[in-house]
């Protein structure tokens, strides 16, 4: 069930076009703008225009050197996709939502939703969300193909099944995107696959540990000097230890053990003979190291060639890849490794995607199938409720027809929607943006709307002009139905017709009136019963009504008389 919602709140206008200054409280329901032809009723939606991002220039100041300004608040708190556009672009969230648009007096304008600036393109995407807009020469969006189309989605309750068709098709399409750079890739492989193997081959031969070629170079440095090592070791080893006559370790003995005799009688002494002791134990110790060094020390000519060898080897695979270490070559060859292995199990690959591709679309052309049906079947659904409707909005030998043809698979299925008519009865469909004129569009629209406004939320929908080339018992049709849309959602209607204004829950009346300095303004007025049944009763006769003028106003007021 769709309750009452206030979209449209108080709006403000000041120096735009005739409008001096003037605001502006929508009401909830139906409401009625009426006026003289040229009082400023268009000027007043091409304000509300603007907030919908439409164009701005200077030329629509009343006053060239003040900037204009249009604002608007709207109550939102229903209105889940305007809260949603809101939150994906990280603007404030709070009701009412105030919309303002400045034109300044170079031409520029700016726009700011709750005081944050945004650019037009947003306020376009967020006004549709706000306000459906009908004026009888504008390019509506229900000519176009997409919006037939979310109409038959809407009224068939299509949002879950919808929802789901796009997750599967997004997945669909990512599946065999996903497939097809396999395929590049496994064209781009098996031209490399002989050279990566060469590649491979060359380093896995060799078979590199981590850090060696650097090792290997520190091994040469020891084998090369091999020689002159061992002299210096043993060298060391004879002045410490092993020579005849005062080795050293002998001799720092000798001190120790006489300085030691006397640190009894010396207390100052004591902390030497420890240093003392210290030194003789690390001396020792460097003895006992370099007498194994020394036996690690063997000039080996077969072992220096290899390793000289190898190292000549591997300095050319490190310049050859601009490598300057040996682990480089390793993560090399783990790369190499990778993508050969890649190349040998890629066609499985490719054969196990290619089945995810088929269920994915198998999923998807059976989702599209379902939507297909819903919507065949609510395409004829709303033909029959279209085609009642339209005798009673004054368009007796009009003819709705809804084709929806199969194509390909697109983000919204596989059906493309089109609204056709016959204004004449005479069995020739066009396309509805070149069959029906403005006035029997917006009645038309009116018509599908007020099926709409029985299955979902809308916004704020306001009618320009909608009663062109109708009076009388259609004219009533047309207000009734408006009414009877305006109890769940909130109607602005732009009539000269007292049928349709004496429907309304509110009358605004627009005048144009001098102000002080002599300029011709338009001006607004909340029209009373009494001011109601006058206004109307002009509308019926004329400036100066008769009684019965008067009289048949009060009954389309349902006034007692």
């Amino acid at each position: 069930m769709v309750t009452q919602v206030e979209f449209l709140k108080p709006t403000a206008h000041k120096n735009f076009a005739i409008i001096e200054s003037l605001n502006i409280d929508f009401t909830n329901g139906l409401i009625a703008l009426t006026g003289e032809t040229g009082a400023g009723k268009s000027i007043l939606l091409g304000s509300i225009q603007l907030l919908l991002g439409g164009r701005a220039d200077s030329n629509s100041l009343l006053d060239k050197t003040e900037k204009c300004i249009v604002e608007a608040e709207f109550e939102i708190d229903e209105n889940t996709s305007a809260i949603q556009l809101l939150q994906q672009n990280d603007l404030e969230f709070n009701s009412p939502l105030i919309i303002r648009r400045e034109i300044l007096t170079t031409g520029r304008s700016r726009a700011f939703v709750n005081d944050s600036p945004v650019n037009v393109a947003f306020l376009n995407e967020l006004g549709v969300l706000l306000i459906d807009l009908h004026r009888q020469f504008d390019t509506l969006e229900i000519k176009d193909n997409i919006e037939q189309l979310q109409i038959i989605d809407t009224l068939a309750n299509n949002v879950v099944l919808l929802s789901a068709y796009q997750e599967a098709h997004q997945e669909w399409i990512l599946l065999r995107k996903k497939l097809q750079q396999l395929i590049t890739q496994k064209q781009a492989i098996q031209q490399e696959y002989d050279y990566n193997l060469f590649q491979y081959n060359e380093i896995e031969t060799m078979s590199f540990k981590p850090d060696e070629l650097e090792n290997i170079e520190e091994e040469l440095k020891v084998l090369s000097n091999a020689e002159d090592l061992k002299q210096a070791m043993e060298s060391s080893l004879y002045a410490l230890s092993d020579q005849e006559e005062q080795p050293i370790l002998t001799q720092l003995k000798q001190v120790l053990n006489t300085l030691n005799a006397q640190s009894h009688n010396f207390k100052k002494l004591e902390p030497l003979v420890t240093q003392l002791n210290s030194a003789f134990i690390d001396i020792k110790d460097i003895y006992d190291t370099l007498s194994e060094l020394k036996d690690e020390v063997v000039f080996d000519d077969d072992k220096l060639n290899l390793l000289l060898d190898r190292l000549n080897e591997g300095n050319r695979l490190l310049k050859k890849h601009g490598f300057q270490s040996t682990n480089q070559l390793i993560e090399l060859r783990a790369e190499l490794s990778n993508k050969l292995e890649i190349a040998v199990n890629i066609d499985e690959s490719i054969a196990t995607l290619e089945q995810d591709v088929n269920v994915a679309l198998q999923k998807v052309q059976e989702l599209a199938g379902t939507l297909s049906k819903i919507r065949k079947s609510e395409a004829q659904k709303t033909e029959t409720a279209v085609n009642k409707l339209l005798p009673k909005v004054g368009m007796p030998a009009a003819r709705l027809k809804i084709e929806v043809k199969e194509i390909a698979l697109q983000q919204n299925g596989a059906d493309a929607v089109q609204f056709m008519l016959d204004a004449n009865n005479i069995n020739k469909f066009s396309p509805i943006g070149k069959a029906a004129s403005g006035g029997e569009l917006s009645r038309l629209i009116l018509c599908i709307k007020s099926l709409m406004a029985a299955v979902k939320h809308l916004p704020t929908l306001i009618f320009d002009e909608i009663d062109t080339g109708i009076s009388g018992e259609t004219a009533k049709q047309v207000g009734t139905l408006m009414q009877a849309i305006a109890t769940k959602h909130q109607v602005v209607v732009v009539t000269h017709l007292p049928q349709i204004a004496a429907k309304a829950n509110c009358h605004l009346y627009v005048y144009k009136q001098a102000n002080d300095s002599g300029k011709i303004t338009t001006q607004i007025k909340y029209l009373d019963t009494q001011e109601r049944v006058a206004q109307i009763a002009q509308m019926l006769s004329g400036d100066k009504p008769s009684a019965t003028a008067m009289q048949a106003a009060k009954e389309l007021l349902n006034i007692e008389v």
